[in-house]
């Protein structure tokens, strides 16, 4: 077996946290004070108090070890805080870990923080030499891959005008198209493709298959986890900045969104439900529904919204075919007659999906009598017929419904994600019913 290209052993990254700015001084005082030998017992042991009540350390990463060997494309996923970002800038070197060894051989092109490496003033071609040249091509190589690099960005007259004037799509594009074209052993990219266009992002995909084809290393950071089954032979899922788990993308994947279920919070956007189900004794445990861009008059509320997969187990991701169980609580604020519900998903671009709604659909019951205190569990099962890729999902309660009219009475927009992984059997974004007839003439 070949040696590996990234070796990472024993890694902690700590940071310190003061309670108030006069902490900062008196805690690395204090961390010194043995040193001073005129100060009296009384001071040191008082500023000594002081730091220890006024100063704690946090983990961002604790005893992280993993080796990356040539070829392989490694994703790393976990929620936000888990350390992903951390270790990346440790591996590409633009972060010192507190303890720890960390070893890269080979010429390493990272793709961090938007905008990372490239100096405002400068114009686009500027920055493609300056950054090809620390990455360590000479002139005349630059000068032989330049047409590419700007074929690929597509910036087009953009290119000789100050990044400090460029879009974050057009910062992404260029920065993307230098780090991956000039090739690099190692590749690492922290949610690059979060930035730009679909159809750049799909240019993206295929660069990187190019690139690994080639015999490239890739370590890939991202929330779309069907990027990283698409993307990746092995996953590494990391939570509270410790190794979680690593495999196979599917089965950390999977792990990943049992291990994504929803925590105490007091951000006033987040409502989370918890309460028992007495009909089928499960008990309901509500996704984060974010409500920062809920409308309605307030007659009904969303309590919470509970999903489950085919085997009953609470999750956001599913493969693409499988049924998703869906059970909406809503309580009743003020009296109504016959309301709607409707349940759909929308893709990153905002687009309707599908979806289930009771005033599109003949067997859907409408609820003819509600009143302040009434609280009902609707529960809704749809076959995720979509292409894998995450998608934000609405629920709504309405009365007077109409095709281009109703009562909103609460609608939660884009209020949580849902991940689709797997392979779809159909083609298109979704299948359409559609005969086929073949006659030989």
């Amino acid at each position: 077996m070949a040696d590996p290209v990234i070796r990472v052993q024993e890694v902690d990254k700590v940071y310190g946290i003061w309670s108030d700015a006069r902490a900062r001084l008196t805690v690395p005082l204090a961390q010194k004070i043995d040193a001073v030998p005129f100060l009296p017992k009384s001071i040191k042991s008082r500023l000594q108090n002081h730091a220890s009540s006024s100063f704690k350390e946090f983990y961002a990463l604790r005893d992280i070890s993993l080796d990356v060997f040539p070829g392989d494309a490694v994703g790393i996923i976990g929620k936000n805080g888990s350390g992903k970002s951390t270790l990346l800038q440790i591996i590409a070197g633009t972060l010192q870990a507190t303890r720890g060894k960390v070893e890269a051989h080979g010429r390493v092109a990272a793709l961090l923080e938007l905008g990372s490496g490239f100096n405002p003033e400068f114009t686009g071609r500027e920055n493609v030499y300056l950054n090809a040249t620390v990455l360590g091509l000479k002139r005349r190589e630059i000068d032989a891959k330049f047409e590419q690099i700007a074929d690929f960005a597509d910036i087009g007259e953009f290119m000789d005008q100050p990044t400090k004037t460029y879009s974050s799509g057009m910062m992404v594009r260029l920065a993307f198209s230098v780090q991956t074209l000039v090739d690099p052993d190692i590749l690492i990219v922290d949610e690059a493709l979060s930035v730009g266009d679909v159809f750049f992002q799909a240019k993206c995909i295929r660069r990187l298959h190019q690139y690994l084809e080639n015999g490239g290393t890739l370590l890939f950071v991202t929330h779309d986890v069907s990027a990283v089954q698409r993307i990746c032979q092995r996953a590494i899922l990391l939570r509270q900045g410790k190794i979680a788990a690593t495999g196979e993308p599917r089965e950390i994947t999977a792990l990943y969104h049992t291990l994504d279920q929803p925590e105490d919070t007091t951000d006033e956007t987040v409502t989370v439900c918890k309460a028992k189900v007495s009909r089928d004794g499960q008990d309901f445990q509500s996704v984060p529904l974010l409500r920062d861009t809920a409308s309605g008059d307030g007659s009904a509320k969303i309590r919470g919204i509970c999903l489950r997969d085919k085997s009953g187990r609470t999750t956001t991701g599913f493969n693409s075919g499988d049924i998703m169980a869906a059970q909406v609580m809503i309580d009743i604020l003020k009296p109504m007659r016959d309301f709607d519900f409707g349940l759909g998903l929308r893709d990153k671009t905002g687009q309707l999906m599908g979806g289930y709604h009771t005033y599109y659909n003949i067997s859907g019951k409408k609820i003819d009598r509600a009143e302040p205190g009434d609280r009902f569990l609707l529960t809704l099962r749809l076959e995720l017929s979509l292409q894998p890729g995450s998608y934000l999902m609405i629920a709504g309660v309405a009365t007077n419904f109409s095709r281009d009219k109703w009562t909103d009475h609460d609608t939660l927009w884009d209020c949580c994600k849902i991940d689709i992984t797997g392979k779809a059997e159909f083609w298109g974004a979704f299948p359409l019913k559609s005969t086929y007839t073949q006659i030989k003439v």
